[in-house]
């Protein structure tokens, strides 16, 4: 048996009041903010998600969770489509995005540059289940920055079926700080059109 000694003042800092022994060992010992740390919310910013019905949609790239894969180079089979069978969300205004059910599996997008082929103009919708945001350093950086850290998220994950993360626990997680260089950028693309050229073989 694992124990974890707090007390209610302490409990009350995670959103739901949670006694899980890891979560609440991450708040009080893990989450702390350091010079060689920030939280989600420093670098990503959730955008109002705006929603569009079958009724009004004509045509756009849709994204269903089925063709996001974890630490994948792009979206897998994600077509131009002219109907949606219930109302999705607009993703266009974003540059990135997260699934919130299941977060822990990785589940990030680098909008619009994980759509293979992508126009630059036509309307993309996804998932009600996506979040739409704000990235203030490279999206690509972005995506696989919080895939390495992907197996935090399931501590924040609640539900019994459909686990899913609050955004207010997510944007305020804290993670050690990387130093976003042109290096380490170039690295990433030259890996991911390895693996793209791989793919065609």
């Amino acid at each position: 048996m694992k124990v974890f000694i707090s007390d209610l003042s302490n409990i009350s800092r995670n959103l739901y009041l949670r006694l899980d022994y890891k979560i609440n060992s991450y708040f009080h010992k893990t989450n702390k903010l350091t010079k060689n740390s920030w939280k989600i919310k420093d670098f990503l910013q959730i955008l109002r998600p705006k929603q569009i019905n079958p009724k009004n949609f004509e045509e756009g790239y849709l994204i269903e969770l089925e063709h996001i894969l974890s630490g994948d180079v792009e979206l897998n089979n994600v077509q131009k489509v002219n109907e949606i069978g219930s109302n999705k969300v607009i993703l266009n205004q974003a540059n990135f995005a997260y699934c919130k059910l299941e977060t822990g599996k990785g589940y990030f997008i680098a909008l619009s540059d994980d759509i293979p082929n992508y126009d630059g103009t036509s309307l993309i919708v996804g998932s009600t289940e996506l979040v739409p945001c704000k990235v203030n350093i490279n999206n690509k950086i972005a995506k696989y920055y919080l895939i390495y850290f992907k197996d935090i998220f399931n501590m924040f994950l609640s539900g019994k079926t459909h686990r899913r993360i609050h955004e207010i626990e997510f944007l305020n997680i804290v993670l050690p700080k990387i130093k976003i260089n042109d290096i380490l950028l170039d690295r990433i693309i030259s890996i991911e059109k390895e693996i793209a050229k791989l793919k065609t073989q």
